[in-house]
């Protein structure tokens, strides 16, 4: 191989180093919190579920969004983001002069120990970026403050001019994305998605564990409550069967019994038939010695 191609593969391998280097892929998350993992992961999981299928989507989770080539410092870091366009191969980090699409979608999770003016600047760098909506939710609360006051969740959606506009709810009061198609909300401390088309709220771990648990308790019931309907089914055909066989042996009995009565009818008869024959041949009897005596006479 000559020399000068070898030179050049070497710097090439160098130049790839040094701009993993320089453009790192994830972020650090000192003191993040419980509720803020649990948030995160959740949303990540299921939208890049929901667009698993999709090669024109990118969702980014804990990744981080690099804008000016050779300038590092200058990256957006939301918690999660959706980019839709035709995408080369992102594996080693979203940088926008590769990606060539600004994302649509980001949303952060606020508390842990990141300071506010952190969480300013990173809404403040996406709407100047031009990210369609930015969303956030506060899983302990009193880090929000919306058109109605403190709430969980906020959307916002870029207005004419540039600037970030909330987002109304829907009719159910909480506010629907309409660039992912779902609804954001919350529940019991925690990041609720619901697909209002399909009428589907997404699960976290534990709640579908839980809910397969129960399941899975309902269907042992099921098939224990079969299996006793089973038995007495069978406990029952059994005891018609025994019902009658038993009805069969009466009526047989029965049979026999009219049978006997028949017969000792009829040989009542017979025997009423001979007593009175006999009784008549004992009048004929008496009748013809009489006459014999008086013929004697």
């Amino acid at each position: 191989m000559p020399k000068q191609r070898i030179i050049r593969q070497q710097a090439l391998a160098e130049a790839e180093i040094h701009e993993a280097d320089l453009y790192p892929s994830r972020r650090k998350h000192p003191g993040r919190s419980p509720p803020q993992v649990d948030a995160f992961h959740y949303a990540g999981v299921w939208l890049r579920e929901r667009y698993r299928d999709r090669q024109d989507v990118f969702v980014g989770a804990d990744t981080l969004l690099y804008y000016r080539r050779g300038l590092p410092e200058f990256r957006l870091e939301p918690d999660v983001f959706v980019a839709f366009g035709d995408f080369p191969d992102l594996s080693a980090g979203y940088k926008l002069w590769e990606a060539g699409v600004v994302p649509q979608f980001a949303l952060d999770v606020l508390g842990g120990l990141e300071p506010l003016q952190d969480l300013v600047r990173r809404r403040e760098n996406c709407r100047r970026l031009g990210v369609r909506e930015y969303w956030r939710f506060d899983p302990l609360g009193g880090l929000l403050e919306g058109p109605g006051g403190s709430c969980r969740v906020l959307g916002e959606r870029l207005a004419p001019g540039g600037r970030y506009a909330p987002i109304e709810p829907s009719p159910s009061g909480w506010p629907c994305s309409q660039v992912v198609g779902l609804e954001l909300s919350e529940r019991g401390g925690r990041l609720r998605l619901r697909d209002l088309a399909a009428g589907r709220e997404y699960g976290y771990l534990d709640e579908m564990t839980a809910e397969l648990r129960r399941s899975e308790q309902r269907t042992a019931e099921h098939i224990a409550a079969r299996k006793r309907s089973e038995r007495e089914f069978l406990e029952a055909r059994a005891a018609r069967k025994r019902s009658e066989r038993q009805l069969s042996e009466a009526r047989a009995a029965r049979k026999r019994s009219e049978r006997e009565l028949s017969e000792a009818r009829a040989a009542r008869k017979r025997s009423e038939r001979e007593f009175l024959e006999a009784r008549a041949a004992r009048k004929r009897s008496e009748r013809e010695f009489l006459e014999a005596r008086a013929a004697r006479k």
